[in-house]
């Protein structure tokens, strides 16, 4: 724990510190905790780009694993092989990476996106352009709703040039730029289609895939450079002109050229954000240039230090005008996801689950559909839309892109919750089963409690009483949900009639309970 408490905070120093000392002290027979330390070990040095280090790791937590296979489930495994495969990747050593990540699909195909991804580009780095894009045709059919798709299709596309299949790829782009066209991987996609125009000699098609890119999405990167190659094809025409004609029409498209005194007023202020904190320079630039070439970046940057602060109003704020005046910039992601979870924390849950649905059409990567999906997840729950809430918590789950262990716990309570509330009893009591064998985890405690709650609200009074007994028998850590665990035993045993015993346990915890959360002590005097 002291190692995962250093890890957390980035001291992987002192993580692996702690996790070596574990390893060196644990008893071999203590299979399960050796397995997760060498695991957690192997994430430190892999934090700290020690690749080598962390290969070696990885395969001893393998080697642990394997050795009792019952104590360690599948996806752990198969993360482990993931993360042996990222290594080989990094060291170059591909043919090795793709048999690791063979591995890890195997091992847990149901969640198997990221593996199946990385194996199509191993694929293409060893030139196998064919066996690529039948591995992204495969990720598309079996993982539709993968944060991984858009950059796939990029990659597809790609792949079908190198192979000199120009049609293909031309189809490929454009069904990424008509399916994801607001995310980066679809705006790159107009870009690259653009490209292969003009490389097959079809000028005006080229020509006319740059204009969109930049009056569709005009505060972008895209149209940034878009706009450069577009310069260059004017001008070998002699129609400079009519180039500035264009650019001039496109409200917010990409002006030339940002003044010197203008870019050196912003670097100062980016400096002095990221060393210090500090503000002010960047609200001055602000005032100064109010169409500054980097007034995107510069907003952002406020509403990130607003929302540090502790204030989610003025973050709200400055990211809407990102979104309202740059919503294509390289930040409006970023922006969106901040407004989301300020609008949530100031009661505006509603709002929030709006914008975190917009967020998730329009998230570019797997790190932040994640984030978006974990925030309607979320907001869907506190609106009662349950439903929602088990369709999300099954998208998060079928992929193992950019979620943690701890992620997983999370979403899988949630889910656990949804369906009780639903009445898919079956359901929530599988998720919340298997996080109940882990009462040492925060998630594994609440899932214990609901269970059992939820077993006697519905008069399985046997059942519920089972489930008590194993949480207060469990040794957990987390005291709140202990405490909440003898009360609620107390509630089944005054249901099988013994109130002096059920009277007992709550006087007793009333004079023992180390915390002073003022609703545990309500429950205790209500019931008494």
């Amino acid at each position: 724990w002291l190692g995962d408490c250093y890890y957390t905070r980035g001291n992987y120093d002192e993580a692996a510190s702690s996790y070596r000392s574990f390893i060196a002290s644990a008893p071999k027979s203590d299979t399960r905790n050796r397995a997760i330390a060498y695991y957690d070990l192997g994430y430190t040095r892999f934090c700290q780009e020690r690749y080598s280090d962390a290969l070696t790791d990885f395969r001893d937590a393998v080697t642990v694993m394997q050795s009792a296979p019952a104590d360690i489930s599948r996806s752990l495994l198969a993360d482990c092989y993931n993360r042996i495969a990222d290594c080989h990747y990094y060291q170059t050593d591909f043919t090795s990476a793709a048999e690791a990540y063979n591995k890890a699909y195997d091992l847990n195909p149901s969640s198997g996106d990221y593996a199946l991804y990385q194996l199509a580009i191993m694929k293409g780095l060893r030139k196998d352009h064919a066996g690529k894009i039948e591995s992204i045709d495969a990720l598309s059919e079996r993982f539709p709703s993968s944060g991984l798709i858009p950059n796939a299709l990029l990659e597809k596309a790609e792949s079908q040039s190198a192979l000199g299949q120009t049609d293909q790829a031309i189809a490929t782009y454009r069904h990424l730029v008509q399916q994801y066209p607001n995310t980066a991987p679809g705006r790159n996609g107009y870009l690259q289609l653009a490209i292969t125009y003009i490389n097959r000699g079809e000028r005006s098609q080229g020509i006319e895939t740059y204009k969109k890119v930049i009056y569709t999405f005009p505060s972008s990167e895209e149209a940034r450079i878009a706009a450069d190659d577009l310069k260059q094809l004017y001008a070998a025409d002699g129609r400079l002109q009519d180039f500035v004609a264009f650019i001039n029409s496109v409200p917010n498209a990409p002006r030339y050229e940002a003044s010197e005194l203008e870019k050196l007023a912003f670097q100062a202020a980016e400096n002095d954000y990221v060393n210090s904190g500090a503000t002010s320079k960047l609200s001055a630039y602000i005032a100064e240039y109010p169409q500054g070439a980097d007034r995107a970046q510069a907003l952002y940057y406020l509403a990130d230090a607003a929302w540090n602060e502790g204030k989610p109003a003025e973050a709200q704020g400055y990211a809407m005008q990102v979104i309202q005046t740059h919503p294509d910039s390289e930040v409006a992601e970023d922006a969106m996801l901040i407004k989301a979870a300020a609008e949530s924390s100031l009661g505006k849950t509603e709002i929030a689950y709006s914008t975190y649905q917009q967020l998730e059409n329009r998230a570019s990567g797997s790190n932040m559909l994640r984030e978006a999906r974990i925030g309607l997840m979320r907001t869907a729950a506190d609106l009662g839309k349950y439903a929602e809430v088990v369709n999300t918590a099954d998208k998060l789950l079928a992929s193992t892109a950019a979620n943690s262990p701890a992620d997983l716990n999370d979403i899988r309570f949630m889910r656990g919750m949804a369906n009780n509330s639903l009445g898919n009893y079956d359901k929530a009591y599988e998720d919340w089963s298997e996080l109940a064998e882990n009462p040492a985890d925060i998630f594994g405690a609440k899932s214990a409690y609901y269970m059992g709650n939820s077993q006697l609200d519905r008069g399985l009074v046997k059942g519920a009483k089972s489930t008590a007994e194993k949480l207060i028998d469990s040794d957990t850590p987390h005291q709140y949900w202990l405490a909440r665990g003898f009360i609620l035993y107390s509630d089944i045993l005054r249901k099988e009639g013994k109130k002096f015993e059920a009277d007992e346990y709550l006087k007793s915890l009333k004079s023992n309970y180390p915390g002073t959360e003022a609703d545990i002590f309500q429950m205790i005097d209500s019931r008494l």
